[in-house]
């Protein structure tokens, strides 16, 4: 890809995948490199800066018994600061049916990250999403934990800059055209803690409504809140 139509070769993004897919099983081997926006702090505020990410891993999907389970592991390098590291991501997911006639489906799915060098921390996965989301307007799948998750919900205070992050989701359709959920999200290393209601809603013609809340607690044991709503019109 091209972004903002230039022909540089060094601004090119490009990427690639091998999948292999099985019964029961799906494994993919990735590589891609690519601009991306990132956040560093510069006197003491964040600044919206830019670098060259390159990333090659795989990724595995199967079940386990009734339990669907998947993860990943790879190789992160931010090119133009010269950090690197490794990750892991690690999920599991179980639905079943609810509600009269069982005509509603209940899903709850658990995920663990985890940067292991603790060179690179979640902003870098901020950036992925904001990549996308100024290329497509939709996150990346497997991009961040939980696709289906609020990404403004977790965008605030101190969990975006840790190493680690884990994400329980929960999420049922009301109707074939709504879908309200909660994520709980935490890390360890500052110990910070985010429930994150969510509600979206199909208005047809290819225009979806969400509505996003979140209210955290910091190290500092203060309680954080925020709330956003946003039009989104696919073509």
């Amino acid at each position: 890809s091209w972004p903002e139509f230039t022909a540089e070769l060094d601004q090119l993004n490009f990427g690639g995948r091998l999948r292999l897919p099985g019964q029961g099983y799906d494994l993919s081997f990735n590589l891609v490199s690519q601009e991306i926006p990132y956040l560093a702090i510069g006197n003491g505020e964040p600044v919206l800066m830019e670098d060259r990410l390159s990333r090659v891993g795989a990724t595995y999907s199967g079940d386990i018994g009734e339990l669907g389970a998947y993860g990943a592991a790879g190789y992160y390098k931010l090119n133009e600061r010269g950090i690197d590291d490794w990750v892991i991501q690690l999920g599991l997911d179980y639905s079943w049916l609810i509600g009269e006639y069982d005509s509603r489906q209940l899903i709850i799915q658990g995920e663990y990250l985890r940067f292991i060098q603790d060179d690179l921390d979640m902003t870098t996965l901020l950036g992925l999403a904001l990549s996308d989301q100024f290329s497509d307007g939709q996150l990346p799948g497997g991009g961040m934990p939980g696709a289906e998750m609020p990404a403004n919900g977790i965008t605030g205070g101190e969990i975006f800059s840790a190493r680690d992050l884990f994400v329980l989701n929960i999420s049922t359709g009301l109707d074939s055209f709504t879908n309200i959920g909660l994520a709980l999200l935490g890390e360890t290393e500052n110990r910070n803690i985010m429930a994150a209601p969510y509600y979206t809603s199909d208005l047809g013609g290819g225009l979806e409504f969400r509505l996003e809340g979140s209210v955290g607690l910091d190290s500092d044991n203060e309680i954080e809140t925020g709330i956003s709503a946003g039009m989104t019109y696919y073509f």
